[in-house]
């Protein structure tokens, strides 16, 4: 079963916010511009379109997405194919197989559909856009136009192979060339000459490696002797440092010993003056027995000083007394002052009322006359309410100014006395702040009174205190001075028991190590007579290693010789072996691009070979050429006579360049023989016959297939679908908003009137 169409949905798409759509049978669309006709097959197109950007304009205005669903049958299985957009995110897209899930990605989607129906033959021959009817048999005459059929049918790839073996060809010829130039560089017996070259070097080669076999056998032997003479060698070393060892050891011993003597003699010699000090302890510690109560004296004796001197520097009392009884008596009127500041403040207040009070009547006054003199004569007195004349205007005037003067003067005579009570206040203000001041040094006064009396006690009791405190350590009156130069010597004779206890202190660290060094020197001693003893054992033959040094050197000097040798040998063999890769290289070289040359030749003739068979007018493109003529000549021409149904036109065919001859009872036409409405007819036969030939679907998509027709062409082309149908050659799609009155399709779907 051929793929058939079922049915189309749309939501949010273009105008339509939902649309259902039968494809079964065939099916007119009609309706005015903008009601969204041609946006149906839109979505036919983006169902298998491979890039959805281009679709982002289809979705709905206020809508964030739209959604196509296309259902279709294909080799006895139902798809269901769903494709959404969206503004803001990737698009969406899945397809079903008999209601089972196969692909849930846009790209999955799309490779499937591919291998159903491609994008390029729905786009390029199943749809057929606005005025594009007969463009494909008109565009027939022009090159491009042969070459886009010739693309449908899928000849281009030929041409295209033989334009890529063409290249081919002249790429390799001129590689080939370019081998056997290098090539001719070389002589035509290199390879047997580069062999016999490689041959002679490695006859001299195996004689080098002979003789470097020989000489390093000889470079063994010499090398073991040199190995035992060094053995002895180092046997003899070995002794000398030994006895050098014990050598360094006795006289590190020897120099150690005489250290610990002198240490001891020094350790004696103090222990001997420890004696002496001994007894000079004892004499500073008798003195410092007598001098102890001095130091006790000085403390409480310089603080009874310092507390003396406190209380004369307290001084008398009197002074300060005799101005506080001063200050007290002056600050008995403050009471009074204070009666006096207060009335004069209340009186400041009040007249500045009272002021405030007359200026705010003056300002009334003034401006009531102002605006007596802005009324008419139809206005009324603002004070009695009589009609407002000049003479009234005139006494209310006279009226109001001498209240106004009497206000004056009674503002002038409160201004005079608010300056005297201002001035009074400010008096009283400046002999009250004086008082307060004296106040608070009264007060002052009185607390450093009662401060002095208060530290005068203190003192006293403190120098009593002293008092008694020297007299129960036996102060007998000494002097200050006296008193500080006993315990002067107190203090130096307590430095120098110090010192003396301190080194005392050493004594039994003088007896330790004594007692350790004596313990050092016996094992010493010891040691250093058993070093002796080995020294003497050990038989250290100088001459004897001198003998054995000039013996390794006159090997060496053999060994030497012999390396020299070695290396010559060795240097000449790798020169050898570094020429036979050379010469190798070259002859390998020489073969390699005699084998390429004629591998090039080989390849380049296989291309001449198939060159021929993918010539644009030649071989295999030629044949198929031929028969996709014959077969187009055949569908056009049935599918013609079916839709036109005139007998005179018998056959339509085409010769190689695509040109158009139509076979008719009166003889052949031309295509510029035929009406506008054959020509529209044979259009869509050709149409027809090239979807039998290369389209999986039978299906043909018009989209305003009559705009440019005039009425007459229009029922032509109407009739010749209707046949289309009627014969069930194609599933149509039609979109159009004429009206045309042979157009009778199965289905049709109308978006709004004319």
């Amino acid at each position: 079963m051929e793929m058939k169409l079922l049915g189309l949905e749309l939501e949010n798409w273009a105008v339509h916010s939902r649309l259902d759509v039968s494809l079964e049978n065939s099916l007119q669309i009609d309706g005015r511009n903008g009601t969204g006709k041609s946006s149906i097959l839109e979505a036919l197109r983006f169902i298998f379109a491979k890039d959805a950007r281009r679709y982002g304009g289809k979705i709905k205005n206020g809508a964030r997405s739209s959604t196509v669903r296309l259902a279709f049958e294909d080799k006895g299985n139902e798809y269901l194919i769903e494709k959404r957009l969206h503004l803001k995110r990737p698009s969406e897209a899945r397809m079903l197989i008999n209601s089972e899930m196969v692909a849930s990605t846009p790209s999955e989607v799309y490779k499937r559909l591919q291998d159903i129906l491609p994008e390029d033959v729905l786009d390029k021959l199943l749809y057929v856009p606005q005025d594009g009817l007969i463009e494909l048999i008109e565009n027939l005459r022009i090159k491009g136009g042969r070459q886009e059929l010739d693309a449908l049918l899928g000849l281009d790839r030929f041409e295209k192979i033989y334009k890529g073996v063409s290249d081919e060809i002249k790429a390799k010829q001129l590689v080939s060339d370019e081998v056997n130039n290098q090539v001719r560089k070389y002589e035509e017996d290199a390879e047997e000459r580069y062999n016999e070259m490689i041959l002679g070097l490695e006859k001299e080669n195996k004689g080098l490696a002979e003789r470097i076999n020989e000489e390093n056998g000889k470079l063994r032997s010499l090398e073991s002797k040199i190995k035992e003479t060094g053995e002895e060698i180092e046997k003899m070393r070995g002794l000398k440092k030994g006895k050098d060892t014990l050598d360094r050891k006795i006289n590190e011993l020897t120099l150690k010993t005489a250290e610990d003597r002198k240490e001891m003699e020094n350790i004696a010699q103090n222990l001997e003056a420890l004696e002496g000090k001994k007894s000079r302890l004892t004499e500073l510690r008798k003195s410092a027995e007598k001098l102890r109560g001095y130091h006790l004296l000085k403390k409480p004796l310089m603080q009874l000083r310092r507390e003396e001197e406190k209380l004369v520097d307290l001084g008398d009392t009197a002074d300060v007394e005799k101005d506080l009884t001063a200050l007290e008596e002056g600050l008995k009127s403050l009471k009074d002052l204070k009666k006096k500041r207060r009335e004069y403040e209340e009186e400041v207040i009040k007249t500045e009322k009272a002021l405030a009070r007359d200026k705010q009547k003056l300002e009334e006054n003034e401006e009531y006359i102002r605006n007596l003199h802005d009324l008419t004569d139809k206005a009324k007195c603002p004070r009695c309410g009589q009609r407002l004349t000049k003479k009234h205007v005139a006494d209310e005037t006279r009226k109001t100014k001498k209240e106004i003067n009497v206000l004056e003067k009674h503002i002038s005579g409160l201004e005079e006395g608010l300056k005297n009570s201002e001035k009074g206040l400010d008096e009283a203000s400046l002999v009250f702040d004086e008082l307060r001041g004296k106040e608070a040094k009264a007060q002052y006064l009185k607390t450093e009174l009662k401060k002095r009396a208060n530290d005068r006690d203190n003192i006293i009791k403190r120098i009593e205190s002293l008092r008694q405190e020297l007299k129960d350590l036996g102060f007998k009156d000494e002097s200050m001075e006296f008193v500080e130069s006993r315990v002067s010597e107190f203090d130096s004779v307590g430095g120098e028991i110090a010192v003396i206890q301190e080194e005392l202190g050493k004594e039994k660290t003088y007896l330790e190590r004594k007692e350790k060094i004596t313990y050092e020197l016996r094992s010493r001693e010891k040691e250093l007579e058993e070093c002796r003893k080995k020294s003497e054992s050990i038989e250290y033959d100088e001459k004897l290693l001198d003998g054995l040094l000039d013996r390794r050197e006159g090997l060496q000097k053999e060994v030497y010789g012999l390396q020299n040798a070695v290396r010559e040998c060795v240097l000449k063999k790798g020169f050898n072996e570094k020429s036979i890769d050379e010469l190798q290289s070259k002859r390998d070289e020489f073969i390699s691009l005699k084998e390429r040359e004629k591998k090039l030749m080989k390849e380049i003739n296989l291309l001449k070979e198939a060159q021929e068979i993918f010539h644009t007018n030649k071989g295999i493109v030629k044949y198929l050429r031929e028969r996709y003529i014959a077969q187009l000549s055949n569908y056009t021409s049935h599918y013609f006579q079916r839709i036109n149904q005139n007998p005179k036109y018998r056959e339509m065919a085409f010769d190689k360049d695509y040109n158009i001859e139509v076979k008719t009872t009166e003889g052949v036409f031309s295509l510029d023989q035929l009406s506008g409405g054959e020509k529209v007819q044979l259009a869509i036969a050709l149409r027809i016959a090239l979807i039998e030939l290369l389209s999986p679907i039978k299906l043909l998509i018009l989209d305003e297939p009559f705009g440019s027709l005039d009425k007459e062409h229009r029922e032509v082309l109407g009739e010749a679908l209707n046949r289309i149908v009627l014969d069930k050659h194609e599933q149509l799609i039609l979109v159009t908003h004429v009206v045309v009155d042979s157009l009778n399709l199965p289905t049709k779907l109308s978006l709004g009137g004319y």
